[in-house]
């Protein structure tokens, strides 16, 4: 009546729905704990931005304080070469020397502004705030961002300081249209700090920013008010309007975004999975919270499905430890889909055991015969094991119905093969961590199967 059998079960609704409201709660917990964390990750972040432009700007300062000098000491060696013209070559070439000198320490000096010591401002950023070794990663990537940020400043006026003569302000000749035209750029200059400053919308519009920027260095070669303010209420007042509704929408979806990014880490936390990063951006928002709410959903179910495997499995085995049988040895192999199959091998009868295959919601048993080690079986032992398969089959409504009792229901049959000498085997246990209770059970060679034969038709169950 009974070879090896598999079947699919589930937890009754009553019970399942008490799971959920508990799994429900857990997730709460988990999603405010959250929170918190990305609260402070956000501080984190604001305290390493200073310190990052606090840096750099002192950096900058002293390039510009250096080039300064040096423009000035060559400024001066240059005249001096001029009034110098007459003396003799040697004098003129060393002048020369100097002159070349000088040039390349400016250009150096230019090219310290766009230095930092990443190694250093990491070690400081470790040293002032406590960040989790699992974050580290993400913190030199966002630092590594902020440096390029800052290294790369953008302004509209640069290219027109550099053409300006550094002669002291009362002594430069302005017409009204220079005036003019200054005042404007320099009042664009505030604005486009503004924008470039705001990372969020800088980020998702960097290209366009940047062409912005270089078209307007380009129209400062003409020094004309009416050109500049063609540009100023042409392209530039649309990024300050695509500014604008950017944040509209940026803070209309911003409560449910983070919402639901929130829902969704709190839901890998629980399964131990590392969560996507996502950045709110108003262009693809809708589509993102779709796909977070998809993801969870998605990660809410497995849990939902491994908690309800996990009950299954608990309640089986307080079932077959009650009726008395006990564990001689377990293995667990994983699975290519993440999940895994526990391997439990308990005690039956006398050289036999039940070898279970358990995946949770789907329990695969049979009757093996126990190794002593040589994995070698006769017609004898499997005839034994045959009937040993027949007595089995009461064993096995009754560890059903207790099931039952328990909340444990049938959803379906899989596996219910008739014994038969075919599924006769010998258990082999290599890889198994076996207990104290395979030692003191009998192997299969050492059973006499022919007393064992005269009580054919007794029900037992180990007597260990």
């Amino acid at each position: 009546m009974s070879g090896p059998k598999g079947s699919s079960y589930s937890i009754e609704q009553q019970r399942r729905a008490e799971m959920e409201r508990k799994e429900r709660e857990r997730q709460q917990r988990e999603a405010e704990r959250e929170r918190k964390r990305l609260e402070e990750e956000r501080e984190r972040q604001r305290k390493i931005e200073e310190e990052v432009r606090r840096k750099c700007k002192a950096l900058e300062e002293q390039s510009k304080s250096m080039q300064k000098a040096l423009a000035s000491s060559l400024q001066t060696i240059e005249q001096e070469q001029k009034r110098q013209q007459e003396r003799a070559k040697a004098l003129a070439a060393s002048v020369s020397s100097k002159v070349e000198i000088k040039r390349e320490s400016v250009i150096d000096a230019d090219a310290l502004s766009k230095t930092v010591d990443f190694s250093e401002l990491m070690e400081q950023v470790k040293k002032d705030m406590e960040v989790p070794e699992e974050n580290r990663e993400e913190l030199e990537a966002f630092v590594e961002e902020l440096l390029r940020e800052q290294s790369q400043p953008h302004s509209l006026v640069d290219a027109y300081l550099a053409d300006v003569p550094e002669q002291p302000e009362e002594m430069i000749e302005k017409t009204p249209e220079i005036q003019e035209f200054e005042q404007l750029l320099f009042s664009m200059e505030e604005e486009y700090k503004e924008i470039v400053n705001d990372r969020a919308f800088f980020r998702y519009h960097k290209d366009r920013i940047i062409r912005f920027e270089e078209v307007c260095k380009r129209q400062q070669e003409y020094r004309s008010y009416p050109i500049l303010r063609e540009v100023y209420y042409g392209e530039f007042t649309k990024i300050k309007k695509a500014r604008d509704k950017w944040h509209k929408k940026y803070e209309t979806w911003k409560e449910p975004f983070e919402e639901a990014y929130i829902q969704y880490r709190a839901m890998c936390n629980i399964m131990g999975r590392k969560p996507e990063h996502y950045y709110l951006n108003p262009e693809t928002v809708e589509a993102d919270i779709k796909a977070l709410n998809e993801k969870t959903e998605k990660l809410r179910e497995e849990n939902m499905c491994m908690q309800e495997s996990l009950e299954i499995t608990k309640i089986f085995n307080e079932v077959m430890e009650e009726m008395g049988y006990q564990v001689l040895a377990t293995k667990d192999i994983k699975k290519k889909s993440g999940g895994k199959v526990q391997n439990t091998v308990f005690s039956y009868g006398e050289g036999s055991g039940i070898h279970v295959m358990d995946s949770g919601s789907r329990i695969t048993m049979e009757i093996v015969g126990l190794d002593d080690g040589n994995g070698s079986i006769t017609e004898e032992d499997k005839e034994y094991l045959e009937d040993e398969q027949v007595h089995f089959c009461e064993s096995f409504h009754e560890i059903e119905k207790e099931l039952t009792k328990r909340g444990v229901v049938l959803n379906q049959r899989i596996r219910m093969l008739p014994p038969s000498k075919e599924y006769s085997t010998v258990m082999d246990m290599e890889g198994y961590t076996v207990t104290e209770h395979k030692s003191k059970t009998k192997s299969l060679s050492k059973v006499d199967k022919k007393a064992k034969k005269k009580q054919q038709g007794k029900k037992y169950i180990s007597e260990q």
